[in-house]
């Protein structure tokens, strides 16, 4: 009887260390090695050194209506430059800008006026390629924490923080292999918190390098289908 319970007790011991060891959680990546593993897995980490410059043209849809877009955004070492993002429809073409910081709108007229400084988070927000890329220009303030979420139906690491107009930035990256899935804006406007979900689908590869070709957007439970036809990564 006495063998039985040394047996059981030790039987015990070794479960509870067992079970203690795997109830440790693990050391979650940082910000930094969640956007280089990111990098490595869509083969972004040569593509990024050869190109200043990301345009991308797309058909949109949302509810009964559609129209199509033209983005064009710059980004080099120092930071993110001259942008512009064009909406186009069968009555013309309406133009948002930023131009040396100055942020501007141009009409169907052809009229051009400039916008106030808070707007500059509408251009910028729709450079969509831009913001995928170069994730540590976007952000001016980092959480040096990372989160366990999950986006989409997965579950996600999350780095948040926020642009450098103030907005909150948040990017997703798959647990299992870094990839990265979409992010939140939330940007202020007079009215409270425009909160905004951004989801990266349809990725194609090609010389071991992978974008996105489709991108939903839910716009305060508004859904806008970005599917795009051309994407140039330019020098």
């Amino acid at each position: 009887m006495t063998r039985w319970k040394q047996t059981i007790g030790l039987l015990f011991g070794v479960f509870c260390l067992t079970a203690t060891a795997t109830a440790q959680p693990a050391e979650l990546p940082t910000p930094d090695q969640l956007f280089d593993a990111a990098d490595e897995h869509h083969g972004w980490d040569k593509l990024k050194a050869g190109i200043t410059t990301v345009e991308a043209q797309a058909n949109v849809r949302t509810g009964d209506s559609s129209y199509k877009t033209l983005v064009r955004g710059r980004a080099t070492d120092t930071g993110l430059g001259d942008a512009t993002f064009q909406m186009i429809r069968e009555d013309g073409t309406a133009t948002y800008g930023e131009t040396d910081g100055a942020i501007w709108y141009e009409g169907k007229d052809g009229n051009r006026r400039d916008l106030a400084p808070n707007m500059i988070e509408y251009v910028r927000g729709h450079q969509f390629h831009r913001r995928a890329l170069f994730p540590r220009l976007e952000l001016e303030t980092m959480n040096n924490n990372v989160d366990e979420v999950e986006f989409n139906g997965i579950h996600a690491f999350r780095v948040s923080g926020t642009t450098h107009s103030g907005a909150a930035l948040a990017y997703f990256f798959d647990e299992r292999n870094s990839a990265m899935l979409g992010y939140h804006l939330t940007v202020q406007e007079p009215d409270g918190p425009r909160p905004m979900v951004f989801v990266l689908k349809d990725w194609r590869t090609s010389a071991g390098q992978s974008l996105f070709w489709q991108l939903e957007v839910n716009n305060r439970g508004t859904l806008y289908t970005y599917t795009f036809n051309k994407i140039l990564l330019l020098p």
